[in-house]
């Protein structure tokens, strides 16, 4: 089986070998507080950031990738808010990025990671809603459930997630990406053969 993925060296190794440690980790670009957070516990930084470990609280939802045609919604969650997320439910998250990465650590729920974690599905931020969650007869936790929408922003031209010089950076002497933005400038689409 080939990895169809680009992968950090370091991480494929780690993912490979008999046992690894897995992290998750979810950028949200929510207006005026972007969100980073993993599924583990502490601080990890990457990508000059700071992400945050949500542990238990957190919670992701990804489609099944086997049926390959059809694109579905990812979801991600938090659980445990108290009345500070009235501040967020009116911001207008529709259309705003969002990136969610699988990578590896050197520990059970640690966060020192080994290479650099592979973004395993890109899309946009499309709804929110307030959760509720009974735990007991007296105790009602309060959350927030996103959903994710597959594929870039429609706010994004196509020449940002691949360009020529992107091509050729990945790989050194290949010309195939001179035709990106030629296609891009003619708005030429893909039809089938006659």
């Amino acid at each position: 089986m080939a990895v169809v993925r680009d992968i950090d060296p370091a991480t494929l190794a780690a993912i490979s070998g008999r046992a690894f440690f897995p992290v998750v980790l979810v950028y949200l670009d929510w207006p005026d507080a972007p969100v980073y957070a993993h599924s583990n516990l502490g601080l990890i930084s990457y990508g000059g950031q700071s992400w945050r470990g949500v542990g238990d609280f957190g919670k992701i939802g990804l489609p099944d990738e086997a049926m390959g045609l059809a694109s579905s919604d990812a979801t991600v969650g938090l659980m445990g808010l108290g009345d500070k997320l009235n501040d967020y439910l009116d911001d207008d998250i529709r259309g705003r990025d969002a990136i969610i990465y699988f990578g590896a650590v050197t520990e059970r729920d640690g966060n020192t990671l080994v290479g650099a974690p592979i973004p395993i599905f890109v899309g946009t931020m499309d709804a929110k809603k307030d959760t509720l969650k009974r735990e007991s007869d007296n105790i009602t936790v309060r959350g927030v459930s996103i959903s994710i929408t597959p594929g870039p922003s429609q706010r994004s031209a196509a020449g940002v997630y691949h360009s020529d010089e992107d091509q050729k950076r990945r790989f050194p002497g290949d010309t195939a990406g001179r035709l990106i933005l030629q296609a891009y400038r003619e708005g030429s689409t893909l039809r089938w053969p006659q």
